[in-house]
C-alpha cells in the first residue's frame, strides 16, 4: 500500500506541474521589477517629505553691480581710467564721468545722467555691458558741457538690468549707485 501511496503522490505531483524552469525567468524579472518600482516610489516620497525641491536658478544675475570710484574727466586713457580729472572743469573739449564698477553683467546698461544744481536733467549717455566684467572703468561722455552756463552740476550713475519689481516678478530695474558733483567755469 505504501508503494500505491507514493505512486500516487507522484502522479499527483507530476499533473501539478506545467511548463518548465525556463518559464520562471521572465516571472522573477518581472516581479523584481514591480519591487524595484515600489522602492524607487518610496524613496522618491522620502525625499519629497524630507526635502525641499532644488530652486530654479534666476534669469537675472544675484549679484548687484557696486560703484568703486568715480571721477570727472576730460580724457581717458588705458582701459578707460580717467587721466585728467578735474572737480572744476573748463568748457573745452568733452567732459566724461568715468566710473569704476564692480560685478557687471551681460544684458545691463550702465546709465549717467548730467544734471544742473536744481536737478534738471541735462543729458543721458549709457554703455551697454556685452559680457561679465568683475571691475571696470566705463567712461561716459557729455558734449554738451562747451555750451553749458558757468555753475554747479551733478553726474548721478545707475546701473539698468534685469531684476524683479516689488511683487517678485521679473522686470528691468534701474538702479542708483553713485554721485559726483563739480563745477563748470
Amino acid at each position: 500500500m505504501t508503494a500505491a501511496l507514493s505512486l500516487l503522490a507522484v502522479a499527483l505531483l507530476a499533473g501539478c506541474a506545467t511548463g518548465n524552469a525556463d518559464d520562471v525567468g521572465p516571472v522573477a524579472t518581472e516581479e523584481a521589477q514591480a519591487t524595484n518600482v515600489i522602492s524607487a516610489l518610496e524613496a522618491t516620497n522620502v525625499v519629497r517629505q524630507f526635502f525641499k525641491p532644488t530652486p530654479t536658478p534666476l534669469p537675472y544675475p544675484t549679484r548687484l553691480p557696486a560703484l568703486a570710484n568715480i571721477r570727472m574727466t576730460t580724457d581717458v586713457g588705458d582701459q578707460n581710467r580717467p587721466t585728467n580729472e578735474c572737480t572744476i572743469c573748463g568748457r573745452s573739449g568733452p567732459l566724461y564721468v568715468a566710473a569704476e564698477i564692480a560685478d557687471l553683467h551681460p544684458g545691463q546698461r550702465v546709465i549717467a545722467s548730467f544734471r544742473a544744481a536744481d536737478g534738471t536733467e541735462l543729458f543721458s549717455g549709457s554703455v551697454s555691458i556685452g559680457n561679465d566684467r568683475e571691475l571696470v572703468w566705463i567712461p561716459i561722455q557729455w558734449d554738451g558741457a562747451a555750451g553749458a552756463p558757468s555753475g554747479k552740476y551733478a553726474a548721478v550713475v545707475l546701473v539698468e538690468g534685469p531684476g524683479t519689481d516689488a511683487e517678485g516678478e521679473p522686470a528691468t530695474v534701474q538702479t542708483e549707485i553713485g554721485s559726483i558733483t563739480f563745477q563748470i567755469q
